[in-house]
């Protein structure tokens, strides 16, 4: 039961850090967009600079806190090595 819970738990976390993933790489996308389209075409770019900037930002605010909060973990198993040298020496 509690690992039904738990597999649930996890799916839900990797489908909510791929979705915040997939949003980051797509504000950055857009932000570049507007940026390099306002540089070539000079239209509104008063507007759209400071917008596509806004946009790159929140991108990276949202990458940044994601990875700094949950440093992804849950999704590669970490692999503990029990002892040291001296337990391994013997095996040879």
């Amino acid at each position: 039961m509690h690992e039904v819970v738990r597999q649930t738990w996890a799916g839900a976390m990797l489908r909510f850090v791929a979705s915040l993933i997939i949003l980051c790489w797509a504000l950055w996308v857009a932000g570049v967009s507007t940026r390099w389209l306002s540089n070539i075409y000079s239209w509104q770019w008063r507007i759209m600079l400071p917008l596509s900037a806004g946009l790159e930002v929140l991108a990276f605010l949202i990458f940044f806190r994601l990875f700094d909060r949950f440093h992804l973990g849950f999704l590669v198993p970490m692999v503990c090595v029990r002892g040291g040298p001296s337990e391994t020496e013997g095996m040879r």
